[in-house]
């Protein structure tokens, strides 16, 4: 089969939340996207906008929806945490019904826990990109167990190697046989 390309018809919608805004400046990020748009996936990237920083679209295939302030409204309703408590589960639930359908949802780092409500009010897969691993003995039981319970559902998560797997594994109760290593690095050749 030949594969997939921006020009051939389309494989599906993902929508990747990523609380950090900084796709340009993170090479795997934007390298993940780059992969998935060339295999057919239209990419929405839902990010808060970030002033001082390089903000578009990393492909043709790919939006860029920049949230202007935490609370602000984006591809209907979305509500970015960024890893902070300013909606609550209940706001973000009761707004799903206006983001647009799609068929995977990805959460990065601590979005996983929109990236959860979301694929559970729409009952959609989802899965955690994880860059940063947040200790509970550094952060607290509190600020840990609600990324806990967003990812007791997911399909996969996606972190660097072995080792790194392992912590998240036990950080976030995730069993090992749903971890993806992908070496944190871009796509270029050097």
């Amino acid at each position: 089969p030949t594969p997939k390309t921006e020009h051939s018809q389309q494989a599906g919608r993902i929508l990747l939340i990523h609380s950090e805004g900084n796709v340009n400046n993170n090479p795997n990020l934007s390298g993940l996207v780059e992969i998935l748009c060339e295999q057919g996936y239209q990419v929405d990237i839902a990010s808060p906008r970030r002033k001082g920083i390089v903000q578009k679209s990393p492909h043709a295939n790919a939006r860029l929806l920049l949230v202007d302030d935490k609370r602000a409204k984006v591809a209907g309703e979305l509500v970015l945490l960024a890893g902070k408590p300013l909606s609550t589960a209940q706001e973000i639930a009761s707004a799903v019904g206006a983001i647009e359908p799609y068929d995977f949802i990805f959460g990065v780092d601590r979005a996983i826990i929109e990236a959860s409500i979301i694929a559970h009010a729409r009952n959609n897969p989802y899965g955690l990109i994880s860059y940063e691993i947040f200790f509970a003995e550094e952060a607290g039981a509190d600020y840990k167990e609600p990324e806990i319970a967003a990812c007791r559902d997911i399909a996969f998560a996606v972190c660097q190697d072995p080792v790194r797997g392992g912590c998240l594994s036990r950080e976030n109760q995730i069993p090992l046989d749903k971890m993806i290593y992908i070496p944190v690095a871009g796509r270029g050749i050097v």
